[in-house]
């Protein structure tokens, strides 16, 4: 790919800026190909590819089966639930950049900064880039959405172009936002925050309480009920839709889903896409004066404190003079500083964190609201963690290996143990997701009280589950490295793969889980039968302790004898 790059670089000093980055755009596409390819040489990614190619070929004949056998969906539904998913990615990505630090614009990926930021082209130019990679992107997405809602699309080339320009759309409010944030002083950006921090916890507010004055009384099971609760917050958020602020949200959106849903070509419709695509050119113009206001914005502000700046640094120089000791973590053989230095990453973007894992909690929590016994209660909850710390929690805590795919290298040459490395490396998203599990299950036990033993019974059960989780999300790395923000089909493949792996190992933990509560049962009724109920508890937590702490330490041990085994001459080929 570097070498694909270096041609294109030396090319494009006889080509127009336009010409050159859109012709870059192309390069880097087959170079991703080309990559994609080259990793087929290991016998072992071989294999896995070949596996993943399977189970991506049965999983989408299924999924097409599916949707050309299944009956269209009801166009008013439909007209109301495009427009608002559109609304809500925007939202979300509005969110996400509002408690995101630092922001920078357009997400620059390692090669682009190497090729794109020091070469000789405008910031106009750079942005063009950005948006010729965007219209790809979104061109590939919409082509799955078409293809999804066959049944549903009257004129399937309109649903192709509508959702086409939605994507478009909120991708150019996204990066318009993102510039916009960039030009803040930081007394803006907090209130900034605060005021949208405000608006969305008066909105999640008023869906749950929505929720509860609409739920359904008496029922017993906790599954059902949190399922339940769950969709009528979500209509809690659709009731708002009818609201004055909602209409204002959702209408420049409402104009791409009626092109979606158009069932005959008419001047209307035609005018409804060539409106949609101008404001569209019209927003990325703007955008790129955007840029160039929040850059000048940002830079006269700098410039401005240079001075303050400067002082302030000579203070600093003479104090740290005059301090005789440092202040460090302790090494503990190596892990120390492996965590410290994870632990500071992780506080880097802990406002993105913290939005990150606002889902999870809701769902943590709505097994509290089930009106069951209490054991069974809490057992929900526990099931509930597991299932969510299994698949959600690893993509928000990439503190670990995930993160340093180019510092595999410095890792291996430290001299610490490879196990004291592993741990130092696992150490912060393990702490980190069992602090999460133990708010989840503080915040349900003051909405719907159990006793404390049952708590701490339940985080010991999970922390080393979540020592398994890490290790084998780190393994799975170790034998397949990406960069985090990898795109392509071996992403897809992947993704695949590791869904597959997950869900295999979701099911026989089930499976063990419910084998071993009836063993329990007779256990219990053979040891302490005057107990029973008691006894059968114990068993189960026993039970349950000692098998985690078996995979746990079968992974820990795997993944240090992947890292030992590790060369990143060899392995990392065809990542750079």
């Amino acid at each position: 790919m570097t070498q694909l790059l270096r041609t294109t670089v030396l090319e494009s000093q006889t080509l127009s800026p336009e010409r050159a980055t859109a012709q870059l755009a192309v390069v880097r596409m087959k170079a991703k190909f080309q990559r994609s390819l080259e990793r087929f040489r290991s016998p072992r990614r071989m294999v896995a590819s070949i596996l993943a190619l399977v189970l991506a070929v049965v999983w989408i004949g299924q999924a097409a089966t599916g949707i050309l056998l299944r009956e269209s969906a009801d166009p008013e539904r439909l007209a109301l639930w495009i427009p608002l998913s559109l609304t809500g990615y925007a939202i979300w990505n509005i969110l996400k950049i509002t408690f995101q630090s630092p922001v920078e614009p357009f997400e620059w990926t390692e090669s682009e900064r190497e090729w794109l930021i020091g070469a000789p082209l405008q910031r106009s130019d750079l942005i063009k880039y950005r948006f010729r990679t965007i219209v790809i992107s979104a061109m590939f997405k919409s082509t799955i959405f078409a293809l999804v809602m066959i049944p549903d699309l009257s004129i399937l080339p309109m649903g192709l172009i509508g959702m086409f320009g939605g994507l478009i759309f909120i991708d150019l409010i996204r990066m318009s936002f993102e510039v916009l944030v960039y030009g803040l002083s930081r007394s803006e950006r907090i209130t900034m925050r605060c005021a949208i921090g405000t608006m969305a916890f008066l909105s999640i507010g008023f869906a749950v309480h929505w929720a509860i004055q609409n739920s359904e009384a008496g029922l017993s099971l906790a599954t059902v009920a949190s399922l339940g609760f769950l969709i009528k917050i979500s209509l809690g958020f659709v009731a708002q839709a009818n609201t004055w602020a909602g209409d204002l949200l959702t209408t420049p959106f409402q104009m791409f889903s009626d092109i979606v849903l158009a069932n005959r070509l008419s001047t209307k419709i035609l005018l409804k896409v060539v409106f949609a695509f101008g404001l569209s050119w019209s927003f990325f113009l703007g955008l790129i004066a955007l840029d160039r206001r929040s850059l000048k914005r940002r830079h006269d502000r700098e410039v401005s404190q240079f001075e303050q700046i400067r002082c302030k640094q000579k203070n600093r120089i003479k104090i740290n003079a005059t301090i005789q000791k440092l202040s460090l973590p302790a090494r503990l053989g190596g892990i120390g500083p492996l965590a410290w230095r994870q632990f500071l990453g992780a506080r880097k973007y802990q406002a993105s964190l913290i939005a990150a894992l606002s889902v999870p909690f809701v769902l943590g929590c709505l097994p509290a609201f089930a009106d069951v016994a209490e054991l069974g209660r809490v057992m929900n909850i526990v099931a509930g963690l597991a299932f969510y710390s299994f698949l959600l929690l690893p993509a928000a805590f990439k503190f670990d290996f995930r993160r340093d795919v180019n510092r595999m290298a410095v890792l291996k040459a430290l001299p610490f143990p490879p196990f004291k490395t592993v741990t130092g490396q696992l150490a912060v998203p393990v702490l980190l997701t069992s602090l999460f599990q133990a708010v989840v299950m503080l915040a349900t036990h003051v909405i719907n009280p159990y006793q404390p033993i049952l708590m701490l019974v339940s985080l010991a059960v999970l922390f080393p589950l979540n020592v398994f989780i890490f290790s084998f999300e780190n393994l799975f790395f170790l034998w397949f490295p990406y960069r985090l923000q990898e795109e392509g089909i071996q992403v897809f493949l992947r993704s695949i793969l590791a869904f597959t792996a997950k869900g295999i190992i979701f099911v026989v933990a089930l499976c063990i889980t419910i084998a071993w509560v009836f063993v329990s049962r007779c256990l219990a009724n053979y040891w302490v039968p005057e107990a029973i109920q008691t006894g059968t508890t114990g068993f189960i937590f026993l039970g349950l302790w000692t098998s985690m702490v078996i995979a746990a330490s079968i992974a820990i041990a795997l993944l240090t004898r992947a890292f030992n085994k590790f060369d990143p001459s060899c392995d990392l080929a065809g990542v750079n």
